[in-house]
C-alpha cells in the first residue's frame, strides 16, 4: 500500500502529507471496560467478556525472582485499582486490534484523509488511517482539485487529523509520543524543462500537536529522501533504496559470519540458508526495485561465503552455485529472482482481492495507462518501448521490466484505457511512438508537452468538429474554446524550454500528416 501511494503522488504530481504516528506502550493502556465493550461490538460473547473480567478482579499478583514465589501479592481494588489486561496477557493483541478498529472507524468520521481515484472518477478510495498493531499513520491530500493546494493549506489538513488521532487515543486510555511522531510533506518541483522532481529537504511550515496537558508540541519533518521503518520495509517519498540496502547488505554478511564462525556440517549450513537465512533476507523484497547491479552488489560476498560452507570453491561462478542441483549446482536462491517473483505474487494477490489495496492497485494502473498515452496494456507488452514511462515510475516499471526479463505477460481485467472519441482517431503517442523518429528523450519532452496540454488521442488535438488541429493547442497556449478534459488530470506544468516544444511542434506536424 505504501508504494502503491507514493507511485499515484508520483504519476499525477499531487503534494501528500504522510504523519506517523508512534504510541506509548498501547498494551499496557488498554481499559478492561473498554476492551470488553468492542469485542462485544465484534460479536463477543457477553458472558466470555464476563468472566474474563471477573479473573482480573480475582487475579492475585505475585513477584517471582530468582530467590523464589513472594508471598505477599497485590490484587485489583477499588482504592487501588490495577488498569489494563495484564503484563504479558495473551488476549492483548486481539483487545487492542478490536480498540484500534473503532479508533479507526471514528477517526475516519472527523478527518480529512487522503483520496485517490481513477482519472474518469469512476474508482476511489479514501485513506485515513492505516495500521499494524501500534505503527500508524495517517494521510492528506486534495486530489480532485484543479491546482495542487498550498503548504499551509496541507498542514493544517495534517495537523487536523493528528489532533483527532491523538484525543482518540487519549481519550480511549493511549497517547501518542508525540517527540517521536514524523511527517513527511511531499510536494514536486519542476524544471525549465517541465521534469518533476520532489522538493529536497525540510521545508514544510512547523505542524503542531496539543498533548493532553494543552502544550502545543512541534512535530519533527523528515526529509522526502529519509526513510522511515514499516514492518522490516525503509520506505520514502523518493523512492531512494540505499538505506534498504545498506540494511539488507548488513544482513547478508552478517548471516555469513555467523556461518563462518560455527562448527556447522555442510547440511547444517544449507538448512540455514534455506530456513533462516533466505526468508530474512528476502523479507521486504516484495516492495522493493533494485537492479540486478545492485541486488548482485548485496549478494555477492555472503553467497560466497555461504556456499564454501557447503563444500564449494570459493572461484566457483554464481551461474553454478545459482544452477539446480540435477545438473551440478548448489541451487541457491538468486535474490533478483525472488524480488521479481515476489513482485508478481504481490500485484496479482491485491489485483485479484477485493479491498483497498487492490483498488489502490487499480488507481496507480489507471493513471500510469493515462500518462503513458498508449493504447497497449502496460504489462500485456512488457517489451513495449515507453522511455517516457521508464523515467517515471519505479514500482511498477521494475514489475514490468521482471515481466519482460522472462517474455511473459500479465493480462489485466480492466486495463482502464481512455476511450477513443471519434471514428478514425487514435491515441497520439502511439502515433509518435511508431513515427521511430524521436530519441528516448524526445519522446519524454513530447509527452511533458501532452500532459500539460491534457492531450489523449488526436481529437483532442483537433477543433471540435474535426477536420484541422487546433493551433493554439499545437503552440502550447489552449484558449477557452480549446479542447478541456473533464477528467482529473496531472498537475504537470507547462515547460519553458525551446527545445521541448519544438518536439511537440515536430510531433504535432507527423501526427497530422
Amino acid at each position: 500500500m505504501e508504494e502503491i501511494v507514493y507511485e499515484i503522488m508520483q504519476v499525477t504530481r499531487s503534494p501528500l502529507g504522510k504523519f506517523d504516528n508512534d504510541v506509548t506502550s498501547c498494551y499496557d493502556h488498554i481499559h478492561c471496560f473498554l476492551a470488553n465493550m468492542t469485542s462485544q461490538k465484534y460479536g463477543q460473547s457477553r458472558h466470555v467478556c464476563i468472566v474474563q473480567g471477573a479473573t482480573l478482579v480475582a487475579a492475585k499478583c505475585h513477584l517471582h525472582t530468582q530467590m523464589g514465589l513472594s508471598k505477599g501479592f497485590i490484587q485489583h481494588s477499588q482504592a487501588f485499582p490495577i488498569y489494563g489486561t495484564g503484563q504479558g496477557s495473551g488476549n492483548s493483541p486481539v483487545h487492542w486490534v478490536f480498540i484500534s478498529s473503532a479508533l479507526f472507524d471514528c477517526h475516519a468520521l472527523k478527518a480529512q484523509g487522503a483520496l485517490f481515484s481513477t482519472p474518469d472518477g469512476a474508482l476511489s478510495v479514501n485513506l485515513c488511517m492505516l495500521g499494524f498493531v501500534d505503527d500508524t499513520s495517517n494521510r492528506t491530500n486534495h486530489f480532485e482539485s484543479a491546482a495542487p493546494p498550498s503548504m499551509d493549506a496541507l498542514i493544517r489538513l495534517m495537523q487536523h487529523d493528528a489532533q483527532i488521532w491523538s484525543d482518540l487515543l487519549w481519550a480511549s486510555g493511549g497517547e501518542l509520543e508525540l517527540s517521536k511522531c514524523t511527517f513527511h510533506h511531499v510536494r514536486f518541483k519542476f524544471d525549465f524543462k517541465g521534469r518533476f522532481t520532489m522538493v529536497p529537504g525540510k521545508f514544510s511550515p512547523h505542524l503542531h500537536v496539543r498533548n493532553n496537558q494543552g502544550e502545543e508540541i512541534t512535530i519533527n519533518q523528515l526529509a522526502n529522501d529519509e526513510c522511515h521503518k514499516l514492518l522490516g520495509c525503509y520506505k520514502c517519498p523518493t523512492g531512494k533504496l540505499d538505506t534498504q540496502g545498506k540494511i539488507l547488505l548488513q544482513k547478508c554478511n552478517d548471516f555469513a559470519k555467523v556461518v563462518n564462525s560455527s562448527a556447522l556440517s555442510r547440511h547444517d549450513s544449507l538448512i540455514f540458508y534455506r530456513h533462516i537465512y533466505i526468508p530474512s533476507v528476502s523479507h521486504p523484497l516484495s516492495s522493493t526495485f533494485f537492479t540486478e547491479k545492485q541486488m548482485d552488489a548485496i549478494q555477492r560476498c555472503s553467497n560466497w561465503s555461504l556456499s564454501q560452507s557447503c563444500g564449494y570453491a570459493k572461484t566457483t561462478p554464481f551461474s553454478i552455485i545459482h544452477g539446480p542441483f540435477e545438473y551440478g549446482g548448489l541451487d541457491f536462491v538468486n535474490l533478483m529472482d525472488t524480488q521479481s517473483f515476489l513482485q508478481m505474487q504481490q500485484f496479482l494477490k491485491h489485483w485479484q482481492t477485493p479491498g483497498k489495496p487492490g483498488n489502490m492497485l487499480r488507481i496507480s494502473m489507471a493513471w500510469w495507462q493515462l500518462v503513458t498515452g498508449t493504447s497497449t496494456p502496460l504489462l500485456s507488452d512488457p517489451l513495449q518501448h515507453l522511455p517516457h514511462f521508464d523515467c517515471e515510475s519505479k514500482y511498477i516499471s521494475s514489475l514490468q521490466q521482471a515481466l519482460a526479463s522472462i517474455q511473459v505477460s500479465i493480462k489485466l481485467d480492466n486495463n482502464y484505457p481512455p476511450p477513443l472519441q471519434q471514428e478514425r482517431d487514435a491515441y497520439f503517442m502511439d502515433l509518435v511512438l511508431a513515427a521511430g523518429k524521436f530519441k528516448p528523450f524526445e519522446i519524454r519532452y513530447v509527452n511533458l508537452c501532452r500532459l500539460y496540454l491534457q492531450i489523449i488521442t488526436v481529437s483532442d488535438l483537433a477543433h471540435a468538429d474535426g477536420p484541422m488541429l487546433d493551433l493554439v493547442i499545437k503552440h502550447g497556449t489552449p484558449s477557452l474554446l480549446s479542447s478541456h478534459t473533464r477528467w482529473i488530470h496531472c498537475h504537470q506544468e507547462c515547460p519553458q524550454c525551446p527545445h521541448v516544444w519544438a518536439a511537440w511542434h515536430q510531433a504535432c506536424y507527423i501526427v497530422a500528416h
